[in-house]
């Protein structure tokens, strides 16, 4: 709320003094539509206008009153009448249980004050009442205030806590905007334009309106009180008074403001003519929208972390466009790192134009807090909007898994396949069964029986170390997966360690050999040929070994290809998508025979055909499959994790890229069976 106490004899005293008095009426209305407003006159002390807010309908009332009292004639008062002005400031303020930061305007000046003495002594400790409930005094001297009573003002501002201003245009007014917007958290005025105008002079200005932006006040301020200051929208349209866009719209002789509300984004035009003398034209926004990192604010050591952010409003989540969104990450030794967010459905992202943006960062390998600041450019305006976060990162639970006998295990027998020790690291950390997940996977439907039990309990039922047992249903490939999935440190949180790959064959069945009759043996008649008569060969002239050289070569190189042949494993399996869609089936994939002969065990994405896999290597070795990437743009994810690297391909491992999932299987799909047992049918 704010109190204006305005000396009338002073204020007509000064050749201009209701004319910036009235200008600061509106300048207040101006930057504060929403606030209260009520006017004290010397002349009446009783007779309070208002309260009332300037957005209300009878403000245009309230503000008639006011011109009317400052024109009125003078009737001669005494310093008493600031006394009394200021007690009944006081009261209206108390009535109106005015909240603490509501301020009193005292607006006074001129040569002399009668009994300024006796007055001082009865203002001081009013002043400091004031002061007590938080509500300063700001003194506003009109130009041709004498030492005197600016001295008397400056001590009513000390003992209320406030400030002293001098009413002049456009420095005192200026500062006056400035302080008013500062000291309720609006911000402050940034400067437009600062001239000196002839009447013949047409002086154009612009302002950009940024998207988000809620509301915006522009304040022109000139020293005459002629002329003509106008306001259009990026669409040509003027501003007046009743404008669906304008809050507020203030004209008065040395002031001229708009209060806009979701002004249209672009650039808005102000045109000034017919001013004489020095104009400042000034503006101030506030931004609806602002920065959120979405993103988990404790990480794991070591594991690529995906980075989800996204502008926000009031309601949630907005969908931008012509943005660009930087991420900052200062580890904890100081150095940064800068990774650009996108919201492309590429690179963490999952939903291209969703509004949120991702990024997945390399292993953070330090543990300690990391800042993440977050800033967002809007391309088509010179804009940017900026926030700080903070993310920790800290050594989570692992299992490390130690594959036992997995080779040539006998269908129905019980065998320990692997052990288990979790850890954070290094230190032991209890878990129970629960908490590690399991998943088998087997070919030709051959299943069994997976246990995982607890070498010794620690507590009730809680364990670091574990034992894994597996009896196969029958003769086939498996793919063990083991991992763990609890709660620790407030979050949810997920680890999967490496598979392991055990077989399960048949033991060899003993065969019966029939019996062997023997054969005699028949000497066989070799006739005697008569002996060719000798003959003396002519002497050699020399062999031409060249003739044997390059033959024993293209051989060797022959057999070298047949050899790489037969020793690299043909590429196998089937690619699906996540419609059960045969994408690929590798053994019957049509190769260049050059790349055939030559990298027989090797498969470049490139051969597939499918979008985004281009980058990409299938390398097949024995049981083994892995898939590998040059490239450190995380577009490509195996189970959900970015392909950093090379990463192990199990039978069922999803791969994704550029917003589709595929299903890698050994073999085409066949029912799934439900739990960690299966019999075999």
């Amino acid at each position: 709320m704010f109190v204006i106490v305005a000396d009338a004899d002073s204020v007509r005293g000064f050749s201009q003094g209701s004319e910036l008095t009235g200008s600061f009426v509106g300048l207040v209305s101006a930057l504060h539509p929403d606030h209260r407003l009520a006017f004290i006159s010397t002349d009446d002390p009783s007779g309070v206008l208002g309260p009332v807010a300037p957005v209300d309908p009878e403000f245009n009332l309230f503000r008639s009153d006011v011109d009317a009292a400052l024109a009125a004639s003078a009737t001669g008062g005494s310093s008493e009448e600031i006394f009394d002005a200021l007690s009944q400031a006081f009261t209206v303020l108390g009535i109106e249980k005015a909240p603490p930061g509501s301020v009193v305007y005292l607006i006074t000046g001129g040569s002399s004050l009668d009994g300024l003495a006796s007055l001082t002594d009865r203002v001081s400790p009013l002043a400091a009442r004031f002061g007590e409930n938080g509500w300063p005094i700001n003194g506003v001297t009109l130009p041709d205030t004498s030492p005197e009573v600016a001295e008397f003002v400056s001590g009513v501002v000390a003992e209320s806590g406030g400030s002293a201003f001098e009413l002049s245009v456009p420095e005192g007014l200026e500062a006056l905007a400035d302080s008013m917007l500062g000291g309720s958290g609006g911000g402050s005025l940034v400067g437009l334009i600062q001239d000196v105008l002839e009447p013949q002079d047409l002086l154009t200005s612009s302002v950009t309106v940024t998207p988000g932006t809620g509301e915006t006040t522009l304040v022109f301020f000139k020293e005459d009180p002629f002329g003509t200051v106008r306001l259009s929208n990026p669409s040509g349209l003027e501003v007046a008074a009743g404008d669906p866009a304008a809050l507020y719209v203030e004209e008065s002789p040395h002031v001229v403001a708009w209060k806009l509300v979701d002004p249209e984004p672009g650039r808005w035009k102000l045109e000034i003519r017919g001013v004489r003398g020095r104009v400042s034209a000034w503006h101030v926004w506030s931004n609806r929208y602002f920065l959120v990192l979405d993103s988990s604010a404790l990480l794991p050591v070591d594991d690529p972390s995906t980075l989800i952010a996204y502008a926000s409003d009031e309601t949630g989540a907005v969908e931008l466009t012509q943005v660009r969104l930087f991420a900052t990450i200062t580890r904890p030794d100081g150095t940064t790192l800068v990774h650009e967010m996108n919201d492309q459905g590429v690179d963490g992202d999952a939903i291209a134009g969703d509004g949120l943006f991702a990024v997945v960062v390399p292993p953070l390998g330090q543990e300690g807090d990391y800042r993440v600041d977050l800033e967002m450019s809007f391309l088509e305006f010179d804009h940017r909007i900026s926030t700080q976060s903070t993310i920790r990162v800290r050594n989570f639970p692992v299992l490390d898994v130690t594959a036992e006998r997995i080779d040539d295990l006998r269908p129905g027998e019980r065998t320990k396949v692997a052990s288990v020790f979790v850890h954070v690291a290094g230190e032991p950390y209890p878990v129970s069964a629960d908490q590690i997940i399991a998943d088998m996977q087997s070919s030709g439907g051959a299943g069994g029986v997976l246990e995982i039990e607890p070498q010794r309990l620690f507590g009730e039922d809680t364990s670091w170390l574990y034992d894994v047992y597996f009896t196969p249903g029958g003769e086939g490939l498996h793919t063990l997966t083991l991992g763990l999935s609890l709660d620790y440190a407030g979050r949810q949180y997920s680890h999967l360690a490496d598979s392991i790959f055990p077989s399960s064959t048949l033991p060899p069945q003993p065969v019966e050999l029939e019996p062997v009759t023997e054969v005699p043996i028949v000497a066989p008649v070799v006739e005697a040929e008569p002996e060719p008569p000798v003959s003396t060969p002519p002497e050699p002239a020399g062999f031409p070994w060249w003739v044997l050289v390059f033959p024993a070569l293209i051989v060797l190189a022959a057999l070298l290809l047949g050899l790489n042949s037969l020793i690299r494993t043909r590429p196998f399996g089937y690619l699906y998508t996540d419609q059960d869609e045969l994408v690929v089936d590798f053994s019957r994939l049509r190769r260049h025979p050059v790349m055939g002969l030559l990298l027989k065990n090797y498969v470049n994405g490139k051969e597939l055909k499918i979008p985004g896999l281009e980058g990409v290597w299938f390398r097949f070795g024995g049981k083994r499959i892995g898939l590998r990437t040059w490239r450190s743009t995380g577009s490509v994810r195996v189970n959900n994790q970015p392909l950093i690297g090379e990463a192990t391909i199990q039978n069922r491992a999803w791969i994704g890229t550029h917003g589709k999932l595929y299903s890698f299987l050994l073999s085409p799909p066949t029912p799934r069976i439900a739990g960690s047992q299966a019999d075999d049918d």
